[in-house]
């Protein structure tokens, strides 16, 4: 989200690398919001090919080095204003999350088949409000908001103690984090900072690496190439080989590939993932490097962070008009592809300067407001509304009863219906014939979810209860 140098010159590379980023994460986010991608396709976007998340957050600790590291290099003034850099954009990251959620949310009212039906307005609002809950984005912008702020120590870290002392205390945090159980999986919600900081860290670490790679031609990209393919296949074996009845490597090295917090085998996966994708893009530079769909990824790079934005906008009409009508397999891959139009218009709009131009008004209101937000009074009175809010959505006649109601189904996770126990409810299925249903994570029409295998007879669940 930030690619132009001290210098003032652009790495297309990063601009790239971020496009290709985005296009993943729109396909994931749209396959498992139920778009339904024909074939095998939802499987190959959702599991096998999902580097997205891991590739932002590795792609931003690289920007930050190619970004501020010379300035920090020069010292004094230069480095100063480098740390204020910094933390102006942890600060306008946090804005965006918290604008974007909020508006969001309002749509959601609007919507045929909202996503937080479940939870009051005033409620959902005052938890955004709060940071009681990851915005729009599962909360990747207030990790990103806490790495940039913690830059100037990092920087400070490495300027009197090296690399290898940053690089040793990122491990040992992300151990600690390990050894915790999750009890320092903070912010609660899918990018603690702890277990992600490892993959920024060693995007921010690896500069001298990738300079060296750019020098060396050939030669060297295709050693990155062997070396990455080779990474990623033995990682891609770990974790999927035991599907295909290829359990030999898995068996000798059990990894966990949970994301939630992010456990170590994810790590492997993302590092290993990141770098193929990094590694043959940079051998085909020669070959792809002016070709339309280059220049295509490099547009939505440079406006990354508002295409990253947008596109949790973009896709409600894409869901709206999948999840009403279903249409056919083909029609919904055009839904998709329409989509990544919608984004790609929008960072051609913002290359035209148009954007740019309101994005200077909005700057500065922005500043002032930052600094005035810097006083500890205005935080207080802020923390104090949020409480107030808070306290006032948890009145109990605002909340949902949580109590079946008559003629509801009662939907239970997978493993609740193997181990034959009955606990909270999951979800309500008030789904009458004819409607869209979404059940446990599965969108479709009324007809398929009525059939979907987490169904249980609800006079035995009546029973349990």
């Amino acid at each position: 989200m930030l690619a132009r140098s001290v210098s003032g010159a652009r790495d297309v590379r990063l601009d790239v690398w971020r496009g290709l980023c985005l296009v993943d994460v729109v396909l994931v986010h749209l396959a498992y919001n139920g778009l339904g991608f024909p074939g095998g396709l939802d499987d190959v976007i959702k599991h096998y090919t999902r580097f997205a998340a891991g590739g932002f957050v590795y792609l931003a600790g690289l920007t930050v080095a190619v970004v501020f590291g010379p300035a920090v290099a020069r010292g004094g003034v230069e480095r100063r204003r480098a740390y204020a850099r910094l933390w102006r954009r942890a600060g306008l990251l946090l804005l965006v999350d918290v604008a974007a959620a909020t508006a969001l949310r309002l749509l959601d009212e609007l919507r045929v088949f909202p996503m937080d039906a479940d939870t009051p307005l005033q409620a959902a609002l005052a938890e955004i409000f709060a940071l009681q809950r990851p915005g729009v984005t599962g909360g990747i912008f207030l990790l990103y908001a806490l790495l940039l702020a913690a830059m100037p120590l990092a920087f400070e870290i490495r300027r009197v103690a090296g690399n290898g002392a940053l690089a040793a205390l990122s491990v040992a945090a992300y151990a600690l984090a390990l050894a915790s159980g999750g009890a320092l999986a903070w912010p609660p919600y899918d990018f603690p900072a702890l277990y992600w900081q490892p993959l920024f860290f060693a995007g921010f670490l690896s500069l001298p690496a990738y300079q060296w790679l750019q020098r060396g031609g050939r030669r060297r990209a295709d050693a990155w190439v062997l070396l990455a393919t080779a990474a990623f296949a033995l990682v891609f074996l770990l974790q999927f080989g035991p599907l295909w009845e290829v359990r030999w490597l898995a068996e000798r090295l059990p990894l966990d590939f949970a994301k939630t917090p992010l456990q170590l085998g994810a790590v492997l996966w993302y590092l290993a993932a990141v770098q193929a994708v990094l590694a043959w893009s940079h051998r085909l530079w020669t070959q792809m490097g002016g070709t339309v769909a280059t220049r295509g990824l490099a547009l939505l790079g440079r406006h990354s962070l508002l295409v990253y934005t947008a596109h949790v906008f973009t896709e409600v009409p894409v869901l709206e008009i999948a999840w009403g009508a279903w249409p056919s397999a083909g029609v919904r891959t055009a839904l998709g592809v329409a989509d990544l139009a919608a984004l790609a218009t929008l960072a051609w709009i913002a290359e035209l300067g148009v954007a740019a131009r309101a994005g200077e008004r909005l700057r500065s209101w922005l500043e002032p407001t930052l600094r005035w937000a810097a006083a500890p009074v205005p935080i207080a009175a802020a923390l104090l509304l949020a409480v107030v809010l808070v306290t006032r959505s948890s009145d109990p006649a605002l909340q949902l009863d949580p109590l079946p109601l008559e003629g509801e189904e009662l939907i239970l996770t997978d493993a609740e219906v193997d181990s034959g126990e009955v606990t909270e409810p999951v979800l309500w299925f008030t789904c009458e014939e004819g409607e869209h249903c979404t059940v446990d994570g599965y969108a479709g029409p009324w007809e398929d979810v009525h059939e979907a295998p987490a169904l249980v007879d609800e006079a035995e669940v009546a029973e349990e209860i």
